[in-house]
Protein backbone atom coordinates (compact mmCIF):
# COMPACT_ATOMS: atom_id res chain seq x y z
CA UNK A 1 0.00 0.00 0.00
CA UNK A 2 1.31 3.46 -0.87
CA UNK A 3 1.66 5.52 2.28
CA UNK A 4 0.30 9.05 2.45
CA UNK A 5 3.34 11.22 3.16
CA UNK A 6 2.46 14.04 5.53
CA UNK A 7 4.44 17.20 4.77
CA UNK A 8 5.72 18.84 7.92
CA UNK A 9 5.14 22.51 7.36
CA UNK A 10 2.68 25.02 8.76
CA UNK A 11 0.25 26.60 6.29
CA UNK A 12 -2.82 28.78 6.66
CA UNK A 13 -6.23 29.19 5.04
CA UNK A 14 -9.50 30.84 5.98
CA UNK A 15 -9.93 28.47 8.94
CA UNK A 16 -6.50 29.16 10.43
CA UNK A 17 -3.28 27.14 10.65
CA UNK A 18 -2.92 23.56 9.37
CA UNK A 19 0.08 21.27 8.96
CA UNK A 20 0.56 20.33 5.32
CA UNK A 21 -1.66 20.23 2.22
CA UNK A 22 -2.57 16.55 2.71
CA UNK A 23 -4.78 17.46 5.70
CA UNK A 24 -6.20 20.82 4.63
CA UNK A 25 -9.63 19.24 4.12
CA UNK A 26 -9.56 17.27 7.40
CA UNK A 27 -12.00 18.29 10.11
CA UNK A 28 -12.60 17.63 13.80
CA UNK A 29 -14.59 14.41 14.25
CA UNK A 30 -17.05 13.88 17.11
CA UNK A 31 -16.24 11.64 20.06
CA UNK A 32 -18.98 9.10 20.99
CA UNK A 33 -20.57 11.70 23.28
CA UNK A 34 -20.78 14.20 20.41
CA UNK A 35 -18.04 16.55 21.63
CA UNK A 36 -15.42 17.60 19.07
CA UNK A 37 -12.88 18.98 21.54
CA UNK A 38 -12.59 17.43 24.98
CA UNK A 39 -11.13 19.87 27.49
CA UNK A 40 -9.95 18.60 30.85
CA UNK A 41 -7.32 18.90 33.55
CA UNK A 42 -5.03 15.88 33.23
CA UNK A 43 -1.73 14.57 34.61
CA UNK A 44 1.18 15.13 32.22
CA UNK A 45 3.14 12.05 31.10
CA UNK A 46 6.90 12.05 31.71
CA UNK A 47 8.09 13.01 28.21
CA UNK A 48 5.57 15.84 27.86
CA UNK A 49 6.35 17.11 31.37
CA UNK A 50 10.06 17.22 30.55
CA UNK A 51 9.45 19.43 27.50
CA UNK A 52 7.16 21.73 29.49
CA UNK A 53 9.64 21.89 32.36
CA UNK A 54 7.24 20.59 35.01
CA UNK A 55 7.12 17.55 37.28
CA UNK A 56 5.67 14.35 35.84
CA UNK A 57 2.02 14.13 36.80
CA UNK A 58 1.50 17.90 37.02
CA UNK A 59 -2.11 18.61 36.16
CA UNK A 60 -2.47 20.92 33.17
CA UNK A 61 -5.20 21.89 30.74
CA UNK A 62 -5.41 19.32 27.96
CA UNK A 63 -7.40 19.74 24.74
CA UNK A 64 -8.10 16.38 23.07
CA UNK A 65 -9.30 16.02 19.49
CA UNK A 66 -9.92 13.34 16.88
CA UNK A 67 -9.31 14.78 13.41
CA UNK A 68 -9.85 13.09 10.09
CA UNK A 69 -10.79 12.95 6.42
CA UNK A 70 -14.59 13.08 6.09
CA UNK A 71 -14.32 10.91 2.95
CA UNK A 72 -12.01 8.15 4.30
CA UNK A 73 -12.98 6.65 7.63
CA UNK A 74 -9.51 5.34 8.55
CA UNK A 75 -7.63 8.52 7.58
CA UNK A 76 -7.57 10.16 10.97
CA UNK A 77 -5.32 11.20 13.83
CA UNK A 78 -5.48 11.76 17.57
CA UNK A 79 -4.18 15.10 18.82
CA UNK A 80 -3.76 15.85 22.54
CA UNK A 81 -2.61 19.40 23.34
CA UNK A 82 -0.97 19.96 26.73
CA UNK A 83 -0.93 23.70 27.47
CA UNK A 84 1.61 25.35 29.77
CA UNK A 85 0.08 26.77 32.93
CA UNK A 86 1.45 30.26 32.32
CA UNK A 87 -0.39 30.32 28.98
CA UNK A 88 -3.81 29.36 30.36
CA UNK A 89 -3.35 31.99 33.10
CA UNK A 90 -2.68 34.68 30.48
CA UNK A 91 -5.18 33.40 27.88
CA UNK A 92 -8.05 31.80 29.88
CA UNK A 93 -10.12 31.22 26.72
CA UNK A 94 -7.87 28.20 26.04
CA UNK A 95 -9.83 26.39 28.76
CA UNK A 96 -12.96 26.67 26.63
CA UNK A 97 -14.18 27.73 23.19
CA UNK A 98 -11.22 29.37 21.45
CA UNK A 99 -13.29 30.88 18.61
CA UNK A 100 -12.32 31.36 14.97
CA UNK A 101 -8.73 30.39 14.20
CA UNK A 102 -8.34 28.32 17.36
CA UNK A 103 -5.81 28.45 20.16
CA UNK A 104 -2.81 29.51 18.05
CA UNK A 105 -4.62 32.66 16.90
CA UNK A 106 -5.60 33.50 20.50
CA UNK A 107 -2.01 33.13 21.74
CA UNK A 108 -0.56 35.19 18.88
CA UNK A 109 -3.16 37.91 19.44
CA UNK A 110 -2.27 38.04 23.13
CA UNK A 111 1.51 37.98 22.57
CA UNK A 112 1.48 40.14 19.42
CA UNK A 113 4.16 37.79 18.18
CA UNK A 114 4.50 34.85 15.78
CA UNK A 115 4.61 31.33 17.19
CA UNK A 116 7.29 28.85 16.12
CA UNK A 117 7.16 25.06 16.03
CA UNK A 118 9.46 22.04 16.15
CA UNK A 119 8.62 18.32 16.04
CA UNK A 120 9.93 14.98 17.23
CA UNK A 121 8.91 11.80 15.36
CA UNK A 122 8.84 8.31 16.91
CA UNK A 123 6.82 5.08 16.76
CA UNK A 124 5.29 2.62 19.21
CA UNK A 125 2.45 0.15 19.39
CA UNK A 126 -1.01 1.66 20.02
CA UNK A 127 -3.08 1.12 23.11
CA UNK A 128 -6.42 -0.68 22.55
CA UNK A 129 -8.20 2.68 22.93
CA UNK A 130 -5.95 4.36 20.35
CA UNK A 131 -6.36 1.50 17.88
CA UNK A 132 -10.14 1.68 18.21
CA UNK A 133 -10.27 5.46 17.77
CA UNK A 134 -7.97 5.35 14.72
CA UNK A 135 -9.74 2.34 13.10
CA UNK A 136 -6.44 0.40 13.21
CA UNK A 137 -5.95 -3.37 13.33
CA UNK A 138 -5.82 -4.68 16.89
CA UNK A 139 -2.33 -6.13 16.28
CA UNK A 140 0.62 -5.74 13.94
CA UNK A 141 0.34 -2.06 12.95
CA UNK A 142 2.51 0.46 14.79
CA UNK A 143 1.50 3.96 15.76
CA UNK A 144 3.33 6.91 14.21
CA UNK A 145 3.81 9.61 16.85
CA UNK A 146 4.66 13.25 16.15
CA UNK A 147 5.25 15.45 19.19
CA UNK A 148 4.89 19.10 18.17
CA UNK A 149 6.27 21.78 20.47
CA UNK A 150 4.78 25.26 20.11
CA UNK A 151 7.00 28.11 21.29
CA UNK A 152 7.11 31.89 21.69
CA UNK A 153 10.55 33.34 20.97
CA UNK A 154 12.04 35.46 23.73
CA UNK A 155 12.75 39.16 23.24
CA UNK A 156 16.21 38.40 24.62
CA UNK A 157 18.30 36.59 21.98
CA UNK A 158 20.24 34.81 24.76
CA UNK A 159 17.11 33.25 26.28
CA UNK A 160 15.43 30.05 25.12
CA UNK A 161 11.92 30.29 23.59
CA UNK A 162 9.06 29.74 26.04
CA UNK A 163 7.10 26.53 25.49
CA UNK A 164 3.40 27.26 24.93
CA UNK A 165 2.04 23.81 24.17
CA UNK A 166 3.05 20.22 23.53
CA UNK A 167 0.79 18.44 21.05
CA UNK A 168 0.90 14.64 20.96
CA UNK A 169 -0.23 13.58 17.46
CA UNK A 170 -0.78 9.88 16.69
CA UNK A 171 -1.72 8.18 13.43
CA UNK A 172 -1.43 4.74 11.84
CA UNK A 173 2.06 3.98 10.50
CA UNK A 174 0.38 1.51 8.14
CA UNK A 175 -1.21 4.46 6.32
CA UNK A 176 1.01 7.49 6.94
CA UNK A 177 4.61 8.63 6.86
CA UNK A 178 6.05 12.07 7.52
CA UNK A 179 8.24 13.95 5.06
CA UNK A 180 10.28 17.10 5.46
CA UNK A 181 13.23 18.87 3.78
CA UNK A 182 16.73 18.43 5.18
CA UNK A 183 18.30 21.83 5.68
CA UNK A 184 22.02 22.50 5.33
CA UNK A 185 23.62 23.55 8.60
CA UNK A 186 26.24 26.28 8.61
CA UNK A 187 29.02 23.64 8.63
CA UNK A 188 27.67 22.21 5.36
CA UNK A 189 27.34 25.55 3.58
CA UNK A 190 28.13 25.55 -0.13
CA UNK A 191 30.82 25.58 -1.45
CA UNK A 192 32.14 22.86 0.84
CA UNK A 193 35.72 22.11 1.84
CA UNK A 194 37.28 18.87 0.50
CA UNK A 195 37.05 15.90 2.85
CA UNK A 196 40.32 14.97 4.59
CA UNK A 197 39.55 11.63 6.30
CA UNK A 198 38.61 8.17 5.01
CA UNK A 199 35.03 7.25 5.99
CA UNK A 200 35.91 3.52 5.95
CA UNK A 201 39.04 3.79 8.06
CA UNK A 202 38.55 3.00 11.73
CA UNK A 203 39.43 5.88 14.05
CA UNK A 204 42.61 5.37 16.09
CA UNK A 205 42.10 3.58 19.38
CA UNK A 206 43.12 5.18 22.67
Amino acid sequence: MRLTVRARQVERDELGYFSGPEVQHWRALPWPDGEKTRITEASTPADVAEILGVETGTRLTMRKRLVGDPGQEDHRQLADSWIAQWVTEEVPSLRGDTGLGGMYDRVEEWADQALTWREEVSARMPSPEEAEALKMPTAGAPLLRVVRVTQLPSDDADEEPRVVEVQDIRMSAALFAVGYPLLRAESAGWPVQPATSDYYQAPPSD
